[in-house]
């Protein structure tokens, strides 16, 4: 574990990361943390754009839509709705059966951030070599199968007919999102329920990913890069050449 003091301006410190990362062992522990439906970060993450939230910039076409984007991410407030205490609760769940049923061949993931040090995301799981797992809970068909949801138009996430992500989807920009911010190929895309689980493997798409970026790029210069300085790290994994490497990053 190394510790990486920043300097006082953002990019001195964005380099300071990356030269301080390059030059120390490189490891590929992670810290379990599970990733999240609602725009709502945890205080460490403030600093970045979440890839959960993707699919809401990208596809918002109003001023007024991104600035309340911001204004959440910042300003969080209380959730306490029963879909998202069924989510939290449930994906616990979720998580270890799905890691059983892969024999052990996946790793928990956190938070992991983009080498442009602006972008991050929390798979749920790393799988093999060239793969990652994002797991959804949906409260509203907790109790029906996913197969069953698709074809009675309860799940609108996926084609009703082929039963696939709708690329349209928000669930679509989160995963290609990850892919992008890990590096990865494929990513298995689990919807999971009481009454059994629908498993999608979705390959990275650089085409669509080459749409999102600029966008994403145009949101955190306009919005969140003027708050970057509010950001104070615990434990987090950085990605520096296709390696996950367990970094401290703080402000004096």
């Amino acid at each position: 574990l190394e510790w990486v003091k920043p300097k006082d301006k953002k990019e001195q410190r964005a380099k300071d990361v990356t030269k301080k990362t390059k030059s120390s062992p490189s490891t590929s522990k992670a810290i379990p943390e599970s990733s999240d439906d609602d725009i709502d970060l945890n205080p460490e993450q403030k600093r970045f754009v979440n890839a959960s939230n993707f699919g809401l910039i990208c596809k918002a076409k109003r001023t007024n839509k991104l600035k309340y984007i911001a204004k959440v991410i910042y300003d969080p407030k209380e959730r306490t709705n029963r879909a998202n205490t069924y989510s939290s609760e449930f994906r616990k769940a979720a998580l270890e059966a799905y890691k059983n049923e892969c024999n052990k061949r996946c790793v928990p993931a956190s938070l992991v951030i983009h080498r442009n040090q602006f972008l991050a995301g929390s798979p749920d799981f790393f799988m093999e070599k060239n793969g990652i797992a994002l797991i959804k809970c949906p409260y509203s068909i907790k109790d029906e199968h996913p197969q069953e949801a698709i074809k009675s138009g309860l799940l609108e996430c996926c084609n009703k007919r082929s039963g696939k992500l709708l690329k349209t989807h928000d669930y679509h920009y989160h995963i290609q999102g990850l892919l992008a911010i890990t590096e990865k190929d494929w990513c298995d895309f689990v919807i999971y329920t009481k009454k059994g689980e629908k498993i999608e493997r979705i390959e990275r798409d650089e085409r669509f990913w080459k749409m999102m970026l600029p966008k994403l790029s145009r949101f955190y210069e306009d919005y969140l890069k003027c708050n970057a300085d509010n950001f104070r790290g615990k434990k987090i994994n950085i990605l520096q050449n296709g390696l996950i490497n367990n970094v401290d990053y703080y402000k004096p």
